[in-house]
């Protein structure tokens, strides 16, 4: 997510989420940690620190489960992941981010 500020932007890995992002060209699916940024006392937005992915079929519930039972099945999913996060996986979705090639079809949370 970009932000145009010039002043020091902090990363605030205490106040992190997680999130389900789509490869807009490959379509391939990655669950990210996303962190806070912040200039001074403002939260500007939120960065890629880390990532595990490509995510395969049957990784995490289909979209008729989450058509069926809501996007709450997919984040609990996604919560419950052991796997160890990548920060090397998540430096070049962060690029590949700010090209504006992902897509969030869930949010964040």
């Amino acid at each position: 997510m970009r932000h145009r500020y010039t002043a020091e932007i902090t990363v605030d890995m205490s106040d992190t989420k997680r999130a389900l992002v789509q490869d807009a060209n490959t379509g391939e699916r990655y669950v990210v940690t996303l962190a806070s940024e912040w200039s001074g006392q403002e939260c500007v937005g939120a960065r890629i620190v880390s990532a595990i992915g490509p995510m395969y079929h049957g990784d995490l519930p289909s979209q008729d489960d989450v058509v069926e039972r809501g996007a709450s099945v997919m984040f609990d999913a996604i919560d419950k992941l052991d796997a160890k996060m990548d920060a090397e996986i998540g430096a070049y979705l962060q690029d590949r981010d700010e090209a504006g090639g992902l897509r969030y079809p869930f949010g964040a949370r």
